[in-house]
């Protein structure tokens, strides 16, 4: 294992969680659809990796960024909104760990840090009678971007000044939090509508992204935003983006 997979396979048996490890895989979501028994996935490389829709995920084959996906079994299926609050786990985790970094949401599905892609989120969910499963994927640049995505992407150690910062203590530090936002989103995301505290973070984490053409003026408890006096969709809200950015 490299070190970002390494501490986070370390983290995970530290923390009695049920872990998959494989130096290549295809994809971490699709393995966890099929192999129930286990809670994490980790892969250093994915020759299939999906982002939203019809995207890909591409990596750099050296195992120097985290690639994970979480299974979750769950009590009703998740809300149409889910990915909003996904994306809002992932914002809060990092903001609170690296408070210095210009962190910021892209709808759909997307992590930032002032203009470039740092991360990206795939949710992919289940049900057949009363067994609800949700799978949450996440693939986030921690020290190295991918190559062929130069200037649209980036990854969090090149936004430090002192690369030191990420040593395994710190990024322990972020997988303990991030572990805590996501045991609060998994019952949110089977609510029946947002929280005013999450709308008014939401409507905050996605203004702060200098692409978004026009601001969000409020966050629907169903999902959704008003930019103008009209509602839009969660996942139509990469239309009002100033230039389009290829997903990574």
């Amino acid at each position: 294992m490299t070190p970002i997979s390494e501490w986070t396979h370390k983290w995970a048996l530290k923390k009695h969680i049920n872990v998959w490890f494989q130096p290549t895989a295809s994809s971490t979501n699709d393995i966890a659809k099929s192999e129930p028994s286990y809670d994490l996935f980790l892969t250093n490389h994915q020759t299939q990796g999906r982002g939203q829709g019809q995207n890909t995920w591409t990596d750099n084959a050296d195992g120097k960024n985290l690639i994970c996906s979480w299974l979750f079994k769950l009590e009703k299926p998740p809300q149409h909104f889910s990915g909003a609050l996904w994306g809002l786990c992932t914002y809060q985790a990092l903001s609170k760990c690296w408070p210095q970094i210009s962190w910021n949401l892209k709808a759909p599905n997307d992590i930032y840090i002032n203009s470039k892609k740092v991360g990206g989120i795939l949710l992919e969910s289940s049900s057949q009678g009363s067994i609800h499963q949700l799978v949450f994927g996440l693939g986030l640049n921690v020290s190295q971007s991918p190559q062929t995505l130069s200037g649209t992407t980036t990854n969090i150690k090149e936004n430090f000044t002192d690369e030191a910062r990420i040593t395994e203590l710190k990024w322990n530090e972020f997988l303990d939090t991030l572990h805590s936002y996501i045991q609060k989103t998994i019952f949110d995301c089977q609510k029946n509508k947002i929280s005013q505290a999450q709308k008014e973070k939401l409507k905050n984490a996605l203004n702060l992204n200098p692409l978004l053409s026009k601001k969000v003026e409020t966050v629907t408890e169903n999902g959704s935003f008003v930019l103008d006096g009209s509602e839009v969709h969660w996942s139509e809200l990469n239309l009002l983006y100033t230039k389009k950015i290829k997903d990574n």
